[in-house]
């Protein structure tokens, strides 16, 4: 999920394809979803893409399931709540992410 659509390399809305139209956040509530689209990110060992990765503005980070990064190929690893590091089916370090107030974040810049 994103909060900024000038991320998407490849991007669609939902009037042109047929998206989920919400994404329940963890009060019960639901957020709307824009649109999908791809997003290529630079990591350690080159740009990578992130495909179908939701265009949610009212969010005010861009959020990566699990299951999106596994999907391809990836491999994650969490160490004692400490860290996270996803690694491709080659072995090839892309990222080492330290946890901080219960989540992963990435500044993708």
């Amino acid at each position: 999920m994103g909060f900024e659509n000038g991320i998407f390399k490849l991007f669609s809305t939902n009037t042109s394809i047929k998206i989920m139209s919400g994404v329940k956040i963890d009060n019960e509530n639901y957020l709307k979803v824009e649109g999908k689209g791809t997003v290529e990110v630079q990591t350690l060992s080159g740009i990578k893409s992130l495909k179908n990765i939701l265009y949610v503005p009212e969010i005010n980070g861009n959020i990566v399931s699990i299951g999106q990064l596994i999907e391809p190929g990836y491999s994650l690893f969490f160490l004692m709540m400490e860290c996270v590091t996803l690694k491709t089916i080659k072995g090839l370090l892309l990222l080492t992410i330290k946890i901080m107030d219960k989540s992963f974040s990435v500044d993708w810049k």
